[in-house]
């Protein structure tokens, strides 16, 4: 296995729709090939095909879903195992934000202030009053739609939402997680999080 983030630091992916079991761990993989190959737990959102866009619906009407459930787990895991005032940096993938939404709203207070959020195309925005700190990436409008889907969660999240120019290698549909639209400010985040000992984004 790969080792573990330092004591006190924890980091995590949660994956969107359509996406397999490999296809989330390759993600995972990307994450901890960034950093020196330290360990990423992973929740898997499991796909179910055209059912997935059913659970996108539940789920942005803020309907709990299995991911949440695992989700909480695995934070859990990690406050309960770590030093007082320890951060975790939660990275998300399109409906993989609805789960971290609906988990951090449905989380314990003082829990989710200590919770990190680096959001990548996201299906939904995460309220900043729900979180230590959020951050929302997304590409312009004519190469990715899905972040626009969310206008209502976009109004409430200004001020935490970047927008960036797609990558010259960014497939059309600029949407994949592991894009290189992306890689920079993910990378940057992970870094930062990890030199400033867990207490930063």
């Amino acid at each position: 296995g790969r080792a573990p983030l330092p004591y006190g630091q924890g980091l995590g992916f949660i994956n969107g729709i359509l996406n397999s079991k490999a296809d989330a761990v390759g993600s995972a993989l990307y994450i901890s090939n960034m950093i020196d190959g330290y360990d990423v737990p992973g929740v898997h959102n499991a796909t179910h095909g055209l059912w997935d866009v059913y659970e996108y619906i539940r789920g942005s009407r803020y309907k709990a879903t299995t991911p949440v459930r695992l989700l909480h787990e695995m934070w859990d895991n990690f406050f309960d195992n770590s030093p007082a005032g320890s951060k975790f940096l939660q990275n998300c993938h399109s409906q993989g934000a609805t789960h971290v939404r609906n988990a951090l709203l449905d989380y314990s207070e003082e829990r989710r202030q200590r919770i990190f959020v680096v959001a990548i195309a996201p299906g939904s925005y995460i309220d900043p009053k729900t979180c230590a700190k959020v951050i929302h990436y997304r590409a312009p409008w004519w190469r990715d739609f899905v972040p626009r889907i969310d206008s209502a969660g976009a109004e409430r999240a200004k001020g935490t939402i970047v927008d960036l120019k797609s990558h010259p290698d960014a497939k059309f549909f600029d949407h994949e997680f592991q894009s290189p639209t992306y890689r920079g400010v993910l990378k940057q985040h992970i870094d930062k999080y990890i030199e400033s000992g867990g207490q930063s984004l």
